[in-house]
């Protein structure tokens, strides 16, 4: 009656007394929304859980957020909040396996709490990790809070194969040189042959699932297999070889079971390069040159040599070393323990990196750190009065 609401339906009633409306609106658990309709924000009473189901707006990402950055599958702070707070303590350790654009990781940062994250996508570790340097910067900044009780400090690393490769056709080619095997074609079934092994390249920078193999299955010769699964009945029609960066456990077992269901009898093997040929190729050390003239400190080139042996290139070869890099970290009073970066150049996409900077009047012990397209860093420490890396 307060506010004009329409009377319910016939044996229907409103589920919250005025008094209850009163208070939810006094201590902001209920807010309106246009039409002078209300819409609950949170009700959670002391000692009674929380419902399997949460109805609150707070759980939506909204296009017009300001926390939007554009992340296909970006979550609301305020639903990583809710579970953060209800699952752990200041000072746990929270991971996520899946971080995407790193919602979980700056809520747990914000909250004093330590944190992980891992993706396959390199995308999502810039986006994570340009997100964490700004809210690490903002809460440093702070002069509300006592930065001791917050984690901002973190690390990125680069623990497996997975960004080995930026284009799937020189994926494809360097994983067939390296394996030893015969190239076939581009517009063949098969990408390679291998000890009379017909050989199918799967899921480049991605788990191999059933998907995978589709193309090879709606692709398929069916007469001819046909054929010669009559001559030699019970036998395999081929010989294949699945290479993958990791794959379904059941893998093989569905694709024996699509060919089954064709009437064929295949011999397949997995090659899996995480697990069976994780080191293709031989890991070299990058190598830089960084001066410092008239206030500036330039980084004069950079050669990051693992990348370019995947690219067949010489240093000779490079034109552009910004090119080859996906970003430039600095901290200007590193102390030896932490590296805490106060200058970031994280490029938007189609850009490059400055590779100048202005030097900080009270700069001291200067840590740079470069950052290659596959996720390999040089690291290298010096002084204002050294002048040279």
């Amino acid at each position: 009656e307060k506010y004009g609401w329409l009377e319910p339906p016939v044996g229907k009633h409103w589920i919250w007394s005025q008094e209850r409306i009163d208070e939810g609106l006094k201590n902001g658990m209920i807010r309106f929304t246009s039409g002078n309709m209300p819409r609950m924000v949170r009700y959670e009473t002391e000692g009674v859980f929380a419902g399997d189901i949460w109805a609150s707006n707070e759980m939506i990402m909204h296009s017009q957020s300001s926390e939007d950055l554009g992340y296909p599958t970006q979550k609301p702070e305020a639903l990583l909040e809710r579970i953060i707070r209800a699952s752990s303590n200041p000072g746990d350790l929270i991971f996520d396996c899946f971080m995407g654009s790193g919602t979980t990781q700056a809520v747990a940062m914000k909250l004093g709490r330590r944190f992980i994250g891992a993706d396959i996508n390199l995308g999502a570790v810039q986006t994570t990790t340009k997100r964490l340097l700004k809210c690490a910067r903002e809460l440093q900044e702070s002069a509300t809070i006592a930065i001791d009780k917050y984690y901002t400090g973190f690390e990125v690393y680069n623990v497996n194969d997975y960004e080995f490769f930026r284009n799937e056709l020189e994926a494809k080619k360097l994983i067939i040189e390296a394996l030893g095997m015969q190239s076939l074609p581009e517009n063949n079934l098969w990408d390679a042959e291998m000890d009379g092994r017909m050989v199918a390249i799967l899921g480049i920078n991605r788990i191999a699932t059933a998907s995978e193999f589709e193309k090879i299955v709606a692709n398929i010769d069916i007469s001819s297999w046909q054929k010669k699964q009559n001559e030699n009945p019970g036998k395999p029609v081929e010989k294949i070889t699945f290479v993958c960066m990791g794959h379904d456990p059941n893998l093989e077992a569905m694709f024996r079971e699509k060919m089954a269901s064709l009437g064929f009898v295949v011999d397949l093997e997995i090659i899996d390069i995480l697990r069976d040929k994780k080191d293709l190729t031989f890991k070299r050390d990058s190598d830089a040159k960084i001066s410092i003239a008239n206030g500036k400190l330039s980084i004069e080139q950079f050669y990051p040599m693992n990348l370019l042996q995947k690219l067949s290139f010489e240093k000779q070869d490079v034109e552009d070393w910004k090119e080859l890099v996906d970003s430039v970290m600095i901290d200007w009073n590193y102390d030896g323990v932490a590296f805490a970066p106060a200058l970031t150049d994280i490029p938007e996409k189609n850009a490059l990196v400055k590779g100048t900077y202005n030097v900080p009047e009270d700069a001291g012990t200067i840590h740079v750190k470069i950052t290659d397209l596959i996720s390999e860093s040089w690291e290298g420490s010096f002084s204002v009065e050294g002048s040279k890396l």
